[in-house]
């Protein structure tokens, strides 16, 4: 059972087959383009980001055997856009600290005993977090 998954999360990494490597999506928008708001009511592609990588550390903290802090409001878990002023270094910032969690998480992946808790006061599994963080 653990091999499909951990080659699912791993392939949804990569990208294989019919996945698509998030960093491939991303990799050639510009800060100018992720700001912009295509409908009202809609977030950008930088809040979509954003959201992700909040996520993300969480995900991986827990992963780690940390206690992320906690997150009393949904809101808390959408970070605000930057001013434009120096927004490409900021975008290209937010870009690589993303790919970075992916690639700690693909490591994780790759040699974690995925059915095995988290740790002895935790109910989730390995496999838990690590969906969590493909479907997120």
């Amino acid at each position: 059972m653990a091999d499909p998954i951990r080659q699912a999360f791993v392939n949804s990494i990569e990208g294989d087959g019919a996945y698509v490597s998030p960093l491939t999506s991303i990799e050639a928008v510009t800060a100018a383009q992720a700001r912009k708001r295509m409908k009202r009511g809609l977030a950008t592609i930088w809040e979509q980001l954003g959201h992700m990588v909040f996520w993300q550390d969480v995900m991986l903290t827990r992963i780690r055997g940390q206690v992320p802090p906690p997150v009393p409001h949904d809101v808390d878990g959408w970070p605000k856009m930057p001013p434009v002023k120096g927004q490409d270094e900021v975008w290209a910032g937010l870009v690589a600290h993303f790919a970075a969690g992916l690639k700690e998480a693909e490591k994780i992946a790759k040699k974690a005993k995925l059915g095995n808790k988290m740790g002895p006061k935790v109910k989730r599994t390995f496999a838990d977090q690590i969906m969590h963080l493909a479907i997120h």
